[in-house]
C-alpha cells in the first residue's frame, strides 16, 4: 500500500523538483509513495 504524502508547492518548478526528491527517496527506501499535490492562488507576498 502506497504512503500518501500531501506536497505544498508554489509553482510548477518547485513541483518538479519536489517530485523528483520525493521519488528518489523513496525508491532509495523502498517505500511506495503517492503524492498529493496541492497550491495556492492569489495570496500575498
Amino acid at each position: 500500500m502506497a504512503k500518501l504524502i500531501a506536497a505544498f508547492v508554489e509553482d510548477f518548478a518547485h513541483r518538479q523538483v519536489i517530485g523528483a526528491l520525493i521519488r528518489r527517496l523513496a525508491t532509495e527506501t523502498g517505500i511506495e509513495v503517492r503524492i498529493d499535490w496541492r497550491n495556492a492562488r492569489r495570496g500575498h507576498g
